[in-house]
């Protein structure tokens, strides 16, 4: 089974790099004011039959094969501007309020659709009973899509309060769209002291603590637990890349969810300060506050080894380690896992005899058959595998190990292949791009500790940004470098080189004062470029005027494309239970070529996925054709466990549909095929307005097809019948029409969509017609 719990898949979001860790700082503002308060806006979330979603989670953990799932959500719509409670204080500061309760929840949490917090604001999470506390959260955790996803607090009380000072009155926003009820206990705790996950995992278990993990400090330290989306767990690990620059990459297991990341929480060195080594005891939870990132973005994934990169977005502090790994094909003679089973504290397990290549479930891994210390388990998903070399190899896709009492049971695990990963068809799909950003080719990489002693004068190429993968007639930008000193030295001049595809060199002189680890961001002049496939390329130079002690870190590089004479297309899926079964593809009809594809996806059994792309294509005619493995389309309805259906549609600039689903529930079988051609043809027009009448039958036809044309005043008209490839198969013209009746026929022509251009003036209408 894939060792993974979830409850809620949240919706797509991209997140930028300003989001900061949450500090776990202070008290909310209204514990240390004297002067009362507003009464807080409470709000009393509806019961739900807990039993019967227990009976249901009963079958599912039978299984194995489904989510194990916690948490009961709540979809509301409560913000600063329909809800709540306002005070305003003495000296024009403003506190916003409101409570929810849901009646025997163990722990609740949240999810913000819109969060935009101004500079001095903050946000914190309480219950009001135990005066647990989590915040503060801050401008700092604002991200390109405002969304947010929040850690869990304890008990069935939760109260949000916002704290805004006078000088940024109105200039926050907070909205809530989903409250969460826990209503399964994930520790073996009394339930008044529940702890998410603590002493959750089996007896046969080693903390890290434990004998077997000394000698292992730093790959302890690259490991963390995922909060995903605040319900459910998997683990991962910080994955160093050949720059050695501290770039925050980090490795799970592409099964865990590759959407919804802003919502994730990544908490290391969760690690009990007692050793329980394989026996019957209680581990302890380190207390808080704990060392948390709040949000990632996706870098590459693919299903054909189970791996997910993704990049934190912030930069974790403290104790933490960045692992290195081996992409050989040499299987490792001796493994080590370390992971975090069932959502637990950090645990350690080892495999003295030789990993052989398998596959699980069309993946290639590297099988574990049967451990000799420790186990892995649910939530353990993602955990790196490393070999005797303290290098990462794979990360865990499933197996059936467990503990059997304090003894496992001899079965075995199985890990996505690293050297599997590291190629792919693009850079979303592969790790050598995010890994061996400088193309080494190197086979394996040692680790990087960021608190560990460094070179003198060594400065870098932190991370690009001001620059879009994607330009629609857009040709220019301006680039923002972030520029780190990575040495002992205080920098105050860098030399910038860059150039666009190795033309040219430009040099930027920049002069200042950059500390040891600090960043300076540097804002380039504008680039304009031409259409087609780039790469900007920009390096750091000469510090202080003298030789780098460390090149390797000093160059990175940025491909984008640019169309011009483009329109922007928006797609959206709207996915059913089972999108692991759906993919899609975009192509040329006249051509063929694929320009643009996706899936499969996650299956999410919580609130429906509605995935969102966006393209940019020249004028002419295309092809969408949306496959579905098991052959019934996006329907859900015929499943006890889904009961919804999914939809997908394709939209211009200018709002109009180009491509929507038609079959009936979603089911379209195998595969539907939609043809469409930019930028003329607008399906479903119902805006006329030059027309009372724009009829096109018998539709679809076999061999004629007749126009109705009904003008509000006479005027001439230009009437085409174009093939979906664009080719232009008959017209006709004719002046001073009000009402009239016209004629193609399609008897010599193939099965398939034509479409009728009608053009009045300056205005164009279509309309498509199949051809049976």
């Amino acid at each position: 089974m894939n060792k993974i719990f979830i409850l809620i898949l949240t919706i797509c979001l991209s997140v930028s790099h300003l989001i900061g860790q949450m500090t776990n700082e202070g008290k909310p503002k209204s514990w240390t004011l004297k002067s009362q308060l507003s009464p807080i806006d409470y709000y009393l979330m509806p019961r739900f039959d807990v039993e019967q979603q227990k009976k249901i989670d009963e079958i599912n953990d039978a299984t194995g094969m489904k989510p194990w799932q916690f948490g009961f959500e709540h979809t509301v719509n409560y913000g600063l501007n329909n809800s709540g409670t306002w005070t305003t204080l003495a000296n024009g500061d403003r506190i916003w309020q409101i409570e929810f309760e849901s009646v025997g929840a163990l722990t609740m949490n949240l999810v913000f659709d819109d969060y935009e917090l101004p500079l001095g604001a903050t946000v914190y999470l309480y219950n009001p009973k135990t005066k647990e506390v989590q915040g503060a959260y801050t401008h700092n955790n604002n991200s390109v899509d405002r969304m947010l996803g929040t850690t869990l607090i304890q008990g069935d009380n939760i109260v949000v309060e916002y704290y805004e000072p006078k000088a940024v009155q109105g200039m926050g926003a907070l909205n809530i769209s989903m409250v969460v009820h826990g209503y399964r206990s994930l520790g073996a705790y009394p339930i008044e002291k529940a702890i998410e996950g603590l002493n959750d995992a089996g007896n046969c278990n080693h903390d890290v603590a434990c004998p077997l993990g000394i000698g292992w400090e730093d790959q302890i330290n690259s490991v963390a637990m995922i909060i995903v989306g605040g319900s459910g767990s998997c683990t991962g690990a910080l994955i160093n890349n050949t720059s050695n620059d501290g770039t925050p990459y980090f490795l799970t297991a592409n099964h865990c969810g590759t959407s919804g990341l802003g919502a994730w929480v990544f908490r290391f060195n969760w690690d009990s300060p007692v050793a329980i080594c394989a026996q019957n005891g209680n581990s302890q939870d380190p207390g808080g506050p704990y060392n948390e990132i709040n949000g990632a973005t996706l870098r590459a994934n693919n299903a054909g080894s189970d791996f997910s990169l993704m990049e934190l977005n912030n930069t974790p502090t403290g104790n933490i380690y960045y692992a290195g790994w081996d992409r050989s094909l040499t299987p490792a003679t001796q493994t080590t896992g370390i992971h975090h089973p069932r959502g637990d504290v950090k645990k350690i397990c080892r495999e003295d005899d030789p990993v052989t290549q398998s596959t699980m479930s069309g993946a290639d891994v590297w099988m574990v058959a049967d451990w000799d210390q420790g186990v892995t388990e649910p939530a353990s998903s993602g955990s790196p595998l490393f070999n005797q070399n303290q290098l990462i190899v794979g990360q865990l896709y499933g197996g059936t190990a467990a503990c059997s009492g304090t003894n496992d049971n001899g079965q075995d695990d199985n890990y996505g292949r690293l050297d599997v990963s590291w190629d792919g068809s693009s850079a979303s799909t592969r790790l050598k791009d995010w890994l061996d950003p400088g193309n080494t080719n190197v086979l394996s990489h040692t680790g990087f500790n960021p608190n560990g002693p460094g070179l003198a004068l060594d400065a870098g190429i932190a991370q690009i940004g001001g620059i879009e993968e994607k330009y629609c007639n857009v040709d220019s930008f301006i680039p923002e470098i972030s520029v780190r000193n990575y040495g002992h030295d205080t920098i105050t001049t860098i030399d910038i080189v860059y150039n666009i595809d190795g033309a040219a060199n430009v040099s930027y002189a920049w002069t200042g004062i950059l500390l040891p680890n600090a960043i300076t961001l540097v804002t380039l002049p504008t680039i304009t470029a031409s259409a087609g496939a780039h790469t900007f390329n920009v390096s750091t130079t000469l510090p202080n005027g003298a030789v780098d002690s460390n090149a390797v870190n000093d160059t990175r590089s940025f491909a984008f494309f640019i169309t011009l004479g483009g329109e922007r297309i928006d797609y959206a899926l709207a996915t059913d239970c089972y999108a692991s079964e759906t993919s899609w593809v975009l192509s040329d009809s006249a051509t063929g070529a694929i320009l643009f594809s996706g899936g499969p996806y996650n299956d999410a059994f919580g609130a429906r996925d509605t995935l969102n792309n966006q393209f940019c294509l020249p004028n002419g005619c295309y092809r969408f054709t949306i496959y579905d493995s098991y052959g019934d389309g996006l329907d859900g309805t015929g499943s006890a466990w889904c009961g919804r259906s999914g939809d997908y549609w394709l939209t211009d600039g200018s709002g109009h549909e180009l491509v929507r689903m038609n079959a009936v529930n979603g089911n379209f079988g195998d595969s539907s095929v939609h043809y469409f051609c930019l930028p003329f043809v607008v399906n479903n027009q119902t805006e006329l307005n030059s027309l009372t009448t724009f009829e096109v039958f018998p539709n679809p036809t076999t061999e004629q097809v007749y126009i109705n044309l009904g003008l509000k005043e006479s005027e001439d008209i230009h009437l085409q019948l174009y093939s979906a490839t664009g080719q232009l198969i008959e017209e006709t013209k004719q002046t001073d029409v009000l009402l009239a009746k016209f004629e193609f026929s399609l008897k010599d022509y193939s099965a398939g969509m034509y479409f009728i251009k009608l053009q009045l003036g300056d205005q164009i209408y279509a309309k498509k017609v199949i051809k049976e």
